[in-house]
């Protein structure tokens, strides 16, 4: 067992390395992007801007695997502290000074705090988790979307105490009690949360009505009237690497495979043994609910993602874990239950290392080139490749929070669409990024570039978001 222990560990210890690696690698890498403090731009203070997300990141994965150790257990707790170290969407979030990090650790930490504060009812978890909240709040305005999680969660509780009564014959006496003091609590922890949040906006300065308020207004109103759309979640799913998505199609099978057995099994007995179902599968569901709701009423859903891989985790070990392990107390009844089911054992063991490994190799492949969007990261690799080719001059229509001309000075001109091909003011070399290039479907700039899709062939892409065309060609 303490071998075990010790392996866990270092395998713990290798995957926080390996990813604050990756993220350092790509910190020093890449330039500023769209969202990080631009009057820091190539200066110390960014550096250790992005060398705090990174921290923040690792917190997450250590936060990750803790929490998951409650849910799957030791062992099982490393798959998602794996998986959500080694997601691109994660290592490209993960070191810039963006506001996606803070915004998921928040998150994360106040759903936590709710969960945890649901079993252990005491007024101390109340404040924990009001305070979470509050920050959460503060961070983004994607943490609105606790305030029907927790509404949920809350009724799914008051759902399993009417399963509980109906089975012993009836409402008892302290239902309604029951009922009212968790419904307390819930309005207790959403009023800390928002005198904390309010005293955070006057501490600052800014005004709670305009700025929170408005913004937290026009947030509902979106929800409201918007159809409810998970393409955006479905998008960045099918961005991550292929045996992150082999694992989370076959989560989602199991995840059908188990709701239609415990549906079926309810149905045959009665509406009482829902109370059993909640009791089980309560994290489960808690997670899946968070995880269903976000992609439904958010569009950036690499927030919700450190808890979608919990929860895919917790499907995944349902059925490939080994049962009756977990429950056996001694190394003797570990060795006995593994040898009994030593050839689905080595199959799963397999499967699994063929998982990550392939995981792995996919995640070095595009390192350090992580994000995939265009934000206007490639500018420093643009800078490296004029000087190794010499470009005396070239014309630039760069989507990035800087002046490029400024980075690539003397050598590169500001340019835009509007202004036609730069080989008339002689320049022979056009730099465009790829948003640019993609917005010609539009009325404004549909002509605007026709010049140079049809007659010039694509040279060179610098990084993952910047094309290169030799005019002269």
């Amino acid at each position: 067992m303490r071998a075990l222990n010790i392996i866990q560990k270092i395998t713990l210890t290798l995957i926080i390395l390996g990813a604050g690696g990756l993220m350092f690698f790509a910190a020093r890498t890449d330039s500023i992007i769209l969202g990080e403090p631009v009057g820091f731009a190539f200066t110390r203070s960014v550096s250790l801007f992005r060398l705090a997300q990174i921290t923040l990141t690792l917190f997450i994965i250590l936060l990750a695997y803790f929490w998951s150790k409650e849910i799957v257990g030791r062992f099982w707790a490393l798959f998602p502290a794996f998986f959500i170290a080694f997601s691109p969407n994660i290592l490209a979030m993960g070191h810039f000074a963006t506001i996606e990090i803070t915004a998921i650790f928040t998150i994360f930490l106040a759903t936590l705090a709710f969960l945890t504060f649901l079993r252990k009812r005491s007024l101390g978890a109340v404040v924990i988790t009001g305070a979470a909240f509050g920050v959460a709040q503060f961070i983004s305005f994607s943490a609105l979307v606790l305030v029907p999680y927790f509404i949920i969660i809350t009724l799914v509780y008051i759902i399993r105490s009417i399963a509980e009564d109906y089975k012993r014959g009836g409402y008892t006496a302290t239902f309604w009690k029951r009922s009212y003091h968790r419904f307390r609590s819930l309005l207790l922890t959403f009023i800390i949360g928002y005198i904390l949040l309010y005293g955070l906006y006057s501490t600052l300065g800014w005004s709670f009505r305009s700025r929170y308020l408005e913004g937290a207004k026009s947030v509902w109103r979106n929800w409201i009237t918007r159809v409810p759309d998970i393409k955006p979640a479905v998008h960045l799913l099918s961005t991550e690497p292929k045996a992150a998505l082999v694992i989370i199609i076959l989560a989602a099978f199991y995840a059908v495979l188990t709701v239609t057995k415990v549906s079926l099994r309810t149905i045959r007995r009665n509406f009482g043994s829902l109370s059993g179902v909640i009791d089980i599968y309560f994290l489960e569901i808690a997670l899946g609910i968070f995880v269903i709701l976000y992609s439904f009423l958010e569009r950036n859903f690499v927030v919700a993602l450190p808890i979608f891989y919990i929860f895919v985790t917790a499907l995944i070990k349902s059925r490939l874990g080994v049962y009756g392990l977990e429950f056996a107390r001694d190394i003797r009844a570990k060795v006995v239950i593994l040898y009994r089911e030593r050839f689905k054992v080595i199959a799963k063991i397999i499967f699994l290392s063929v998982i990550i490994i392939w995981q792995l190799i996919a995640v070095a492949m595009m390192a350090p080139q992580f994000l995939k969007s265009d934000r206007g990261q490639d500018l420093i690799r643009l800078e490296k490749w004029i000087k190794k080719n010499r470009i005396e001059k070239i014309a630039v229509d760069y989507s990035g929070p800087i002046n490029a001309a400024k980075v690539l000075s003397g050598v590169s001109e500001n340019w835009s669409a509007e202004r036609g091909n730069p080989g008339i003011n002689g320049i022979y070399w056009l730099a465009v990024s790829k948003s640019h290039l993609l917005r010609l479907g539009s009325d404004s700039l549909k002509y605007a570039y026709s010049w140079l899709e049809n007659n010039y062939r694509q040279r060179h892409l610098i990084g993952n978001t910047i094309y290169v065309f030799n005019l002269t060609e």
